[in-house]
């Protein structure tokens, strides 16, 4: 592309071989207006799709390129709703493809296919490699399409979530976050965020300064519609970031005003980074959000805790339901004029 052999366009980097130095250089021409701004990690999804159907048998090129035109890419659309691909969701649908690719050589190296196969055999391949739920729905779907004749679906109820933590138990681990000195403070922000007030960790990363408001006498934080109140040791934690980010000297644009910016030009940090980070400490996000989820159905009124956590409000009405909900004194979540 310097040399002007080729013109500087996303079809040339696709060509490339998918590499983090390519994906920045994509992402630092979309951030100086070279490129025009697409998903990346859902443009570098179909560019693997691709490549990886292009190195399979044409006839099971063909049947794996319907599931994944039809089937898997509107899912993931549907799915992300506008919002850029995670990379912890990118990298989960990447191995996803890639094993159902090993799936299909597996049964062409056994003289078999997906016209053939039996469920016994999808099971001692599945029971080898325990990859029920990577190639479930492409077996779901073949079967649907009346590729798989062999093969019935059948439904699996999971064992269920881990027991939610009380209000003492969930006070105790706030203290052991706010204390412990070993976590970053980014994911110690995130953590806290999902303790305290049920965020979900793909909503905490892509917070913007634009989110924080730092009056003289309280600092509030719009998670959703309604502004919310932190709590001053939280306030001060914020405080302390914002000081830190403005000190820090950074070459990576950061034009969003990301709160959380990360290690690509105008992007945010990755949730699957800070969900590691946290479960590497002993720190379950999901289920600390999962908890406080709980316990804020139980008293607040669904159309509150829509605006205040950013949950749709028939999920808000169905979590008060499950959770026994009644309602009364719940707790001041929404900033009213002249409320504390």
């Amino acid at each position: 592309m310097v040399r002007r052999e080729a013109p500087i366009s996303h079809r040339t980097i696709d060509d490339l071989p998918p590499t983090t130095r390519v994906r920045y250089l994509r992402r630092t021409l979309i951030s100086a207006g070279v490129l025009p701004d697409i998903d990346v990690l859902l443009n570098d999804l179909e560019v693997y799709a691709a490549r990886l159907l292009a190195a399979l048998p044409a006839s099971e090129a063909a049947m794996l390129g319907r599931y994944v035109r039809w089937s898997l890419m509107p899912l993931i659309r549907r799915n992300l709703q506008g919002q850029p691909m995670s990379r912890g969701a990118f990298r989960s649908r990447r191995y996803q493809l890639r094993l159902i690719a090993e799936f299909l050589e597996w049964l062409r190296t056994n003289d078999l296919s997906m016209g053939s196969v039996d469920q016994p055999a999808i099971d001692r391949f599945v029971n080898a490699k325990q990859l029920r739920q990577q190639i479930g729905p492409f077996v779901s779907w073949a079967v649907k399409e009346r590729i798989a004749h062999n093969v019935s679906v059948t439904t699996t109820h999971s064992r269920g979530n881990k027991p939610h933590l009380s209000d003492d138990e969930l006070t105790e681990v706030i203290e052991r976050v706010f204390t412990l000195e070993s976590l970053p403070r980014s994911t110690k922000l995130i953590t806290l965020f999902a303790l305290i007030f049920a965020q979900p960790t793909g909503a905490s990363v892509a917070l913007t300064q634009e989110h924080v408001h730092d009056a003289p006498e309280r600092m509030s934080m719009t998670f959703a519609k309604t502004p919310v109140h932190l709590p001053d040791r939280l306030a001060d934690l914020v405080r302390e970031h914002l000081r830190e980010r403005e000190a820090t000297t950074t070459h990576h644009p950061n034009e969003a005003g990301w709160l959380f910016p990360g290690t690509m030009p105008n992007q945010h940090v990755t949730a699957a980074s800070i969900e590691r980070i946290a479960s590497a400490h002993g720190l379950s996000l999901r289920r600390f959000r999962s908890s406080r989820l709980q316990h804020f159905a139980q008293s607040v009124p669904a159309s509150v805790l829509a605006d205040v956590v950013g949950i749709a409000t028939d999920t808000a009405y169905r979590r008060g339901i499950d959770a026994g909900g009644v309602w009364r004194g719940y707790p001041g979540l929404r900033e009213t004029t002249g409320g504390p």
